[in-house]
């Protein structure tokens, strides 16, 4: 069987300065999630924990995508090459999200 190799979009950018798996602005989780059951592009991956977590050898990738009304959302997978992920109020977005 011959697998294919899946390039996901990065995730260039993380203000989310209080999230385990922020280090100086950089997500190292190896892929996160964004989108919550209201269609809100949050990313479901942030968390805050007395530890850090991911890997400081690599830069998060883009896992899923639930917002389908994305323009860079094809069948639940970001096609954008990259992304940035901030706060906005008091939840963590994905600020490339731009809605069809």
């Amino acid at each position: 069987m011959e697998t294919t190799k899946l390039r996901t979009g990065q995730v260039k950018k993380c203000d989310a300065s209080q999230c385990a798996y922020n280090t100086e602005h950089q997500c190292h989780a190896l892929a996160i999630t964004i989108g919550d059951e209201q269609n809100h592009p949050m990313c479901d991956t942030y968390c805050s924990a007395s530890v850090k977590g991911g890997d400081l050898n690599i830069m998060a990738g883009v896992g899923a995508c639930k917002i389908s009304e994305c323009v860079f959302n094809a069948a639940l997978e970001c096609q954008s090459p990259e992304i940035v992920v901030g706060p906005t109020g008091d939840e963590v977005d994905c600020l490339t999200f731009t809605a069809q």
